[in-house]
């Protein structure tokens, strides 16, 4: 393999390219270790040593402090690597070796979050989030199935916040209130549902 070009991109680190392909990033005291410059010659021995002894190596510490103090979806964790230019082998590798660990486990972020945000968010705008964050709709729907949650509590939350008195309010007042928790991505069946529960809870 010739090495066709050295592009430096942060201070001390740099991009090789092998046979006009981006291949992977080292420091320079490891280009000095392999004696490593344009239209040099790579032996396939010292290939597999940088990807296995250094570029996966690396990978997987890389994976390990990325969660080290938050939990990441799968999609998270690989857009990192993505952006620190690891191959994409070595990104599959890296994830599959936290996998193995359970330090990556989308559905139990999936349950984490639904949990959290619950009462704050509507169905609808949860699954946005997770679906943003590379959660699949089998996931979601298999975490919303198995937990039986409602949107009412977060419903009466908001109204609680809004200082609505559901008793007192007029026509206009209730029908902002609607449009208000329709834009928060609840449905006009639960809308109808938690207030009626509002009004009896009054009562008693």
């Amino acid at each position: 393999m010739l090495v066709t070009a050295l592009e430096e991109y942060t201070k001390g680190r740099y991009k090789i390219y092998l046979d006009e392909q981006f291949a992977f990033v080292l420091y320079k005291g490891e280009l000095r270790r392999f004696k490593m410059k344009i239209d040099s010659e790579l032996t396939e021995s010292e290939y597999e040593e940088i990807i296995n002894d250094i570029i996966l190596k690396r990978a997987k510490r890389r994976t390990l402090y990325l969660l080290k103090d938050m939990d990441r979806t799968e999609q998270q964790v690989r857009n990192k690597l993505k952006e620190g230019f690891y191959p994409e082998d070595i990104i599959n590798y890296a994830i599959e070796y936290a996998k193995g660990y359970h330090y990556i486990n989308d559905e139990n972020y999936a349950r984490r979050y639904v949990e959290y945000k619950r009462s704050t968010k509507s169905r609808m705008a949860i699954a946005l989030d997770l679906r943003n964050k590379g959660i699949t709709k089998e996931i979601i729907d298999q975490v919303y199935e198995e937990s039986n949650i409602i949107d009412d509590e977060a419903i009466v939350k908001l109204i609680k916040k809004k200082r609505v008195d559901v008793n007192e309010a007029d026509k206009d007042q209730l029908r902002k209130l609607y449009m208000y928790l329709c834009r928060k991505g609840f449905r006009y069946e639960d809308i109808d549902n938690a207030i009626a529960r509002m009004k009896e809870e009054s009562t008693v």
